[in-house]
């Protein structure tokens, strides 16, 4: 069955994530003082662990584009902060 979930979004330089294979995101955004991104789901799927980098403005951006690919989600704001989401995949 296909729905949408909500999952909160932790400050933290890395974020795993738990959801089902072939998730698609479809927003970002700060929910009663909180960061949350909302996928569309296929509850019939397996889990699958999805890692997310999360960097304020001005603060500096370390992904490796060398063994690795980063795909930008959103950019969010948050108080006073602005926060900007990548997802890493591997192609």
């Amino acid at each position: 069955m296909k729905t949408i979930w909500k999952y909160p979004v932790l400050i933290m330089d890395e974020i795993w994530v738990y959801m089902p294979m072939g998730a698609e995101i479809l927003d970002v955004q700060e929910q009663q003082g909180n960061i949350c991104l909302w996928a569309l789901v296929d509850t019939d799927k397996p889990l699958v662990k999805r890692k997310f980098r999360v960097f304020g403005t001005g603060k500096p951006v370390d992904l490796d584009y060398d063994e690795l690919t980063w795909e930008f989600i959103a950019t969010v704001q948050n108080k006073h902060v602005v926060w900007h989401i990548f997802e890493e995949y591997k192609e």
